[in-house]
């Protein structure tokens, strides 16, 4: 486990979360867009889930986005988003399944979003 990544672990196993509440939005009124104001890290929901939850994040500015389940024990499950992004609100689907598309086992996850040089951590219960 990288050193990084073991201090947001153990934050969000001790406190339930790594990241913030809702992210504030600016209104972009000659497109009538609403734009991410600064990059937030939302709680999954539905959280337990089972068995689908949707995680909600936003980008303050356009960067590389890289979202992971990982397990307690700080093993990567699954790659959800490995990319660059522009500065939006977003949200993305875990259905409870490995990078190889097999479910995996009722427990305790860990969701973390790497971007702009910080990671932020979401901890989430899948019940089957």
């Amino acid at each position: 486990m990288e050193v990084g990544f073991q201090s947001s672990f153990m934050s969000a196993m001790t406190t339930g979360h790594g990241g913030s509440g809702n992210p504030p939005e600016e209104a972009d009124s000659e497109n009538g867009r609403v734009e991410a104001a600064q990059t937030a890290f939302l709680s999954p929901r539905p959280n337990p889930f089972n068995p689908r939850t949707e995680i909600r994040y936003s980008l303050a500015h356009e960067g590389k986005v890289r979202i992971e389940v990982y397990d307690v024990r700080g093993r990567r499950v699954k790659v959800l988003v490995d990319d660059v992004q522009p500065a939006s609100l977003k949200s993305i689907s875990w259905y409870g399944d490995d990078d190889r598309g097999n479910g995996v086992a009722s427990g305790t996850y860990l969701i973390r979003m790497d971007f702009d040089g910080q990671s932020r951590v979401q901890r989430l219960s899948l019940v089957r």
